[in-house]
């Protein structure tokens, strides 16, 4: 799939949250089932959002491209424009989602361990830091709030899931033209 085609999804991805997930609040008085549902529909609609993030991000880094910020083909630009803006605009939405995603979705237990999951919203998350910064000062700010609010988190989980040998993701499991820098995917 071309990299137009995987903006165009993340594009798509963006404006539902835009438009059904954005308002969403719990409230203590929901009841227990009500609150895992919310969460269940968090993880499901976050998941498929960093998934797109991390696809782009590998089709971006096989055509080399470690930066939306000069690109000069005009359907390129537009889709970035459109995802940056559409970015900004859920800013709430993902500054809920990402620095809770370590607590809420990444379990370490005798039953369950880090996956492919984890590591691919990871790297959702890193691509959409590294594609997208520059393209627009407010979108800039709203990276760096990110990044500050839910890497060291991040990392620290997935780390603590390798020390436990909670780490379950096998080295053909690892999507191509995953960077060398994305170390959460290697043991």
């Amino acid at each position: 799939m071309s990299l137009n085609n995987k903006m165009t999804l993340l594009v798509a991805s963006l404006n539902n949250i835009k438009e059904n997930h954005l308002n969403i609040k719990c409230s203590y008085d929901d009841d227990i089932e009500t609150i895992l549902i919310r969460k269940k529909n968090l993880g499901d609609v976050g998941s498929d959002l960093f998934e797109k993030f991390c696809e782009l991000g590998c089709e971006a880094t096989k055509l080399k491209l470690t930066s939306f910020k000069s690109v000069e083909d005009e359907e390129i630009k537009f889709l970035v424009e459109k995802i940056s803006t559409l970015l900004v605009e859920i800013y709430p939405w993902l500054n809920n989602y990402l620095p809770n995603y370590p607590f809420m979705f990444i379990y370490i237990d005798e039953y369950e361990s880090v996956g492919i999951d984890a590591c691919e919203v990871r790297s959702g998350f890193q691509f959409m830091l590294d594609l997208f910064k520059g393209i627009n000062p407010k979108l800039d700010d709203i990276l760096q709030k990110l990044d500050e609010a839910a890497t060291e988190d991040f990392d620290k989980k997935i780390k603590f899931g390798k020390e436990w040998n909670k780490f379950e993701v096998e080295k053909e499991d690892i999507p191509e033209f995953i960077p060398k820098h994305h170390i959460w995917w290697s043991k």
